[in-house]
């Protein structure tokens, strides 16, 4: 009889930490990036379905590492991935040019991603210059910010 899922991960992440003691999350998913590049091989290649089943495994023992060194169990995977599939089936998508895809993003979607790179330049003007260093110049980038903040609905 084949094991269970859990059975399997349960192993499987007895080994890691056993067999990888200084594995970090990130390490692990950058395991998974050169595992899925094997696979792209395989795929522009034509390999066999059983050596690209071995390299989706291989990608799939990755993530299940860097989750758990994250502190992520399983459960939470798995419950969080039905949640993004009931979000992914409201979307709507748009087929890329090289085969992949991806949704088409809502004006409300651009907004907090506007509004989160302004954070990220705001944060990154403090951090080089201080509140009150950097002259004019970095001053007229900061009030800047804040006009564009504002404009998006922002009020500090």
């Amino acid at each position: 009889m084949p094991k269970s899922f859990e059975q399997l991960t349960a192993e499987h992440l007895e080994w890691t930490s056993a067999t990888f003691p200084k594995g970090t999350s990130k390490g692990a998913l950058l395991h998974a990036k050169r595992e899925i590049d094997e696979v792209i091989s395989d795929i522009d290649n034509n390999a066999g379905g059983w050596a690209k089943s071995i390299e989706y495994a291989d990608i799939l023992g990755c993530i299940i590492d860097s989750a758990h060194r994250e502190g992520i169990s399983m459960l939470e995977v798995l419950n969080a991935f039905d949640y993004k599939l009931q979000i992914n089936k409201g979307r709507n998508w748009k087929d890329n040019e090289d085969g992949s895809y991806r949704h088409i993003k809502s004006d409300e979607e651009i907004r907090q991603g506007e509004i989160q790179a302004l954070y990220k330049q705001k944060t990154a003007l403090l951090d080089e210059h201080g509140l009150y260093g950097g002259g004019y110049e970095v001053n007229m980038q900061h009030d800047a910010i804040n006009k564009r903040l504002e404009e998006l609905g922002v009020h500090e």
